[in-house]
């Protein structure tokens, strides 16, 4: 479906949502190298990856990277940490 305003199709979309995929991945594995795995801002872009893979029908890879963004976060943040509370909703709320 396009819309009047500023037309896309579907398939630019799904360009533009493997794109976006791309890049928070690339982010991800770079700040991971130069921060290490257990960094907070490296499981935060963990975090949001996990939920831009729900987001675009990866369900699968989602689950299995929230579920160890999660522990990750358990481990080196303590587990009634915020950041790891907010990985255990995104967790429960996974499609």
């Amino acid at each position: 479906m396009q819309n009047a305003i500023n037309p896309v199709s579907a398939e630019k979309l799904q360009h533009l949502s493997q794109a976006k995929l791309e890049i928070l991945r690339r982010v991800h594995n770079l700040e991971s190298l130069s921060l290490g795995e257990s960094h907070p801002r490296t499981l935060f872009r963990q975090t949001t990856l996990g939920i831009s893979l729900d987001e675009n029908g990866h369900f699968s890879q989602a689950l299995a990277l929230k579920e160890k963004t999660y522990e990750q976060q358990k481990e080196a943040l303590g587990e009634y940490h915020s950041d790891t509370l907010i990985s255990l909703n995104n967790l429960a709320v996974s499609e």
